[in-house]
């Protein structure tokens, strides 16, 4: 069953890690995106992804290549990102 998030309705679960899991989502427009959730309803868990997640969005922010996933938003206050 798709689930919205934002402007994003997600559908099928591409993969699963230890932090979360990938979706596949569409947006308003029709675009297909691939999103990454992480489990952020304990405090504790939340610090610790925030702080292996940081460096990750760092480096997906200066890629710049059409063979690269481009990284469209990060949303750190948010209970999912």
């Amino acid at each position: 069953m798709p689930s919205q998030l934002d402007n994003y309705v997600c559908t099928e679960t591409l993969g699963k890690g230890s932090y979360g899991k990938v979706k596949l989502a569409t947006d308003e427009t029709g675009k297909r995106v691939a999103i990454k959730i992480f489990k952020m309803d304990n405090p504790e868990k939340k610090e610790k992804a925030l702080a292996s997640i940081r460096p990750e969005v760092e480096v997906y922010n200066k890629l710049d290549h059409p063979n690269m996933v481009r990284m469209l938003a990060f949303k750190e206050d948010a209970m999912w990102v």
